[in-house]
């Protein structure tokens, strides 16, 4: 997939996107990307992208297009972004889902406390997100968090997300939860026509403690920085 690493290189120097990754660490992780025609068969018969796409995906940049330079992403505009997950969709659309999914959720962590994002760049150097906002879950206001119980379909990605998030609904409030992989159950029932390597299955909760640091309020004003 080298070709994709090289149009998005001559793409992000035109736009003015982050260089803060080197060239030469891209053009060689690049040739190695997740979007290979022998893998889009393991996703569709599995269920969820090959490890190897997900590595490579994570390895090559993609999943850090629209990660902020501060804390070590691309920091892409929108038509570069597009462009480039146009390439990976036209090889494995799985692929380019998961990569959407990941790169939105840096979106939403822009309202989120610092402590969470500290805590998820912690966790691994390329983190690998999810969330899903389909059917919310109920949240009871606890000491130091919220419980939260309930099922939230169309999670893609979480089968390889090291974090996946769901919406949550208290009085008056709305609520994006973000927890860490193993902290949800997955629900084995994710067997559609296609798109089957994006793995967007049920995720389930059942009186699953959510600290308040790991919690966003989207019905809270945005904070301007």
């Amino acid at each position: 997939m080298s070709a994709i690493y090289y149009r998005f290189r001559s793409i992000r120097r035109a736009s003015g996107c982050s260089q803060s990754a080197t060239d030469e660490k891209l053009q060689h992780d690049g040739r190695n990307h997740a979007a290979r025609r022998p893998n889009v068969a393991f996703g569709e018969k599995s269920g969820q992208l090959a490890p190897a796409s997900v590595e490579a995906l994570a390895r090559s940049g993609m999943l850090s297009l629209w990660r902020p330079t501060s804390l070590g992403g691309h920091e892409c505009d929108p038509v570069t972004y597009a462009i480039v997950a146009e390439e990976i969709a036209s090889i494995d659309a799985a692929a380019a889902w998961l990569m959407l999914g990941s790169s939105a959720t840096w979106f939403d962590l822009r309202r989120a406390d610092p402590a969470l994002v500290d805590e998820i760049t912690a966790s691994a150097e390329v983190p690998i997100l999810g969330e899903t906002f389909n059917k919310p879950q109920q949240a009871v206001a606890r000491d130091g968090g919220f419980s939260v119980s309930g099922s939230t379909p169309f999670a893609s990605g979480c089968k390889s997300a090291d974090w996946i998030g769901h919406t949550a609904v208290a009085p008056d409030k709305f609520l994006l939860m973000l927890h860490p992989a193993g902290a949800l159950r997955i629900e084995d029932d994710w067997d559609s026509l296609g798109l089957r390597g994006s793995a967007s299955n049920t995720v389930t909760t059942d009186a699953v403690f959510v600290p308040s640091h790991r919690v966003i309020d989207l019905m809270a004003p945005l904070q301007k920085t």
